[in-house]
């Protein structure tokens, strides 16, 4: 009988133990797929961080492409903000960044001998800061009177700032290059440059010198003449400014032009509508001879 008890209790082990591994078996299989279904539910979850990234990359780099774009225009606001209301306060050259663009209505009436002649046309001048203490710019006019045409000169220019403050000593070395592009002209005929100075003595008078200070002449008959300006400008106010120039002495073509040969007169005023505009009228005309006048109308917008 005791045999037969230990059979039976190994026939029942044999029966029990196979199912306990099976099962066993299913749960390290249904454990795997758990764990491989997990993987693959982390990899896609990667995959879809993965791409919020990198459209979270793409907009970052509009919004900091964007970003410099607006800071580029708040940087010329902000130099237009800045740019002084004093003329006599303001720099020889642009900052950075900002630009000018005026146009300059005149009216010239010549006399030679008895026979008077007038002409009358539209100048327009750019300019721009490119770098610190550098500027560029160019200008062109329309001719109104006796006849509409677009003139056939352009002109480049350049300034370049040495010193400068708002009060004392400024200095900028300029340089205007015209190109005539008329029939049987040559294109490149002239040059002329200056060292522009301004000192101000206290915040309403300040001395201006050496715009236009030397000339070259390129053409067959090559010359070169040099001319000592001088100008005053006295600021009435926050917005008024009023100057006048004349030429002291000039050499060229070995001859010597004083005061007493002609005194040319260029007067100005201006008025400063805001820090971003100005308006003006000036005259020019000579104190010795009688060799005719010229009237200007002139506006000037900064963005």
């Amino acid at each position: 009988m005791k045999y037969i008890k230990h059979l039976i209790l190994l026939s029942m082990l044999s029966l029990v133990l196979p199912t306990v591994s099976h099962a066993q078996a299913n749960n390290d299989q249904s454990e795997q797929s758990n764990t491989a279904g997990k993987r693959k539910g982390k990899k896609k979850k990667d995959k879809r961080k993965g791409k919020k990234k990198k459209g979270k990359k793409k907009k970052d780099k509009r919004k900091g492409k964007k970003k410099k774009g607006k800071n580029k225009a708040k940087s010329q606001a902000r130099g237009a903000k800045r740019y002084p209301m004093k003329i006599n306060a303001r720099p020889l050259v642009l900052p950075t960044g900002l630009n000018e663009v005026s146009a300059a209505l005149e009216h010239i009436s010549n006399s030679q001998g008895k026979k008077d002649f007038s002409t009358s046309g539209l100048a327009v001048t750019f300019r721009r800061g490119i770098i610190p203490n550098l500027e560029i710019g160019a200008s062109t006019g329309l001719a109104l009177n006796p006849e509409v045409a677009w003139a056939s000169n352009f002109t480049l220019r350049g300034g370049y700032k040495i010193a400068g403050q708002r009060k004392g000593l400024a200095l900028a070395a300029q340089v205007e290059i015209p190109l005539t592009f008329g029939e049987n002209q040559d294109v490149l005929s002239s040059l002329s440059g200056g060292l522009a100075a301004r000192y101000r003595f206290n915040k309403r008078l300040a001395i201006y010198s050496g715009e236009g200070l030397i000339s070259l002449n390129l053409g067959k008959s090559a010359s070169a003449s040099i001319n000592i300006p001088i100008g005053v400008g006295f600021q009435v106010n926050k917005q008024i400014n009023l100057r006048a120039d004349t030429r002291i002495v000039g050499f060229g073509g070995g001859n010597v032009t004083s005061v007493a040969d002609s005194l040319p007169l260029h007067l100005r005023g201006f008025y400063t509508i805001n820090r971003m505009m100005d308006a003006g009228l000036a005259l020019k005309t000579d104190a010795v001879n009688d060799s005719g006048w010229s009237a200007m109308a002139m506006f000037n917008y900064r963005m």
